[in-house]
């Protein structure tokens, strides 16, 4: 079965069976749920434009409802899949505006640095792979690779200190700086990292791009 299927019948099982307490945190929809269905029958069948636009439908309402946010991620992954990073970026910047303590702020961060890198920004990618290392519920481990593979051999100032932005403040992550290639002292490059972590390629590859889709709570 391929990751895609797999990836879809895992979120379509979800959205099905999704749990009492988090139709208490926002105003359930009957009809924002059909629609939400709808729109992953059409993800599933690979209608990127009209899944982006169903979803969009949905996020975009003005009465908020259990599957706003849901909307949200699952109509920039859309985007993504269809080949337009940069609707999928302004979708995640929207969802940030209009719900900022949303609990999908670790998802929304890796699927912005995605687009981030099919838009072919690295700075773009790297700030929102750095803001989902410090979120809650983030898969480290997946995310480790992103930013490793996104971080170049050296890095101008200026770039790091767009990067550095978006860093807690007066916070130093070793392990984060590491993937960066910043030593912690002094910020020199890659001549303070060792060898086995030392950059061997210079193309970014992202096989995981399901990740985000395969479970999408009903919370906000």
């Amino acid at each position: 079965m391929s990751i895609l299927r797999h990836s879809i019948l895992l979120l379509l099982l979800f959205v099905l069976n999704s749990g009492v307490q988090a139709q208490q945190q926002a105003p359930y929809s009957e009809r924002a749920q059909k629609k939400f269905e709808y729109g992953l029958q059409l993800f599933e069948a690979k209608s990127w434009g009209s899944a982006a636009r169903c979803f969009e439908d949905i996020a975009r309402e003005d009465q908020v409802n259990h599957r706003s946010t849901a909307s949200y991620i699952m109509a920039a992954r859309a985007h993504l899949m269809g080949g337009r990073p940069s609707a999928s970026l302004r979708l995640i910047e929207e969802l940030q505006r209009r719900f900022p303590q949303s609990s999908y702020f670790a998802e929304a961060c890796l699927l912005a640095g995605d687009a981030g890198i099919k838009a072919g920004s690295r700075i773009t990618a790297l700030r929102w792979y750095v803001q989902a290392w410090f979120a809650e519920e983030v898969d480290r481990s997946l995310l480790s690779r992103r930013i490793a593979a996104a971080s170049p051999a050296e890095m101008p100032q200026g770039e790091r200190r767009l990067v550095r932005e978006v860093m807690p403040h007066n916070h130093n992550d070793s392990t984060l700086l590491a993937l960066l290639q910043w030593d912690t002292e002094n910020g020199s490059e890659e001549k303070n990292r060792p060898d086995s972590m030392r950059r061997t390629k210079s193309t970014v590859q992202i096989r995981e791009t399901m990740r985000i889709a395969a479970a999408l709570p009903l919370r906000q």
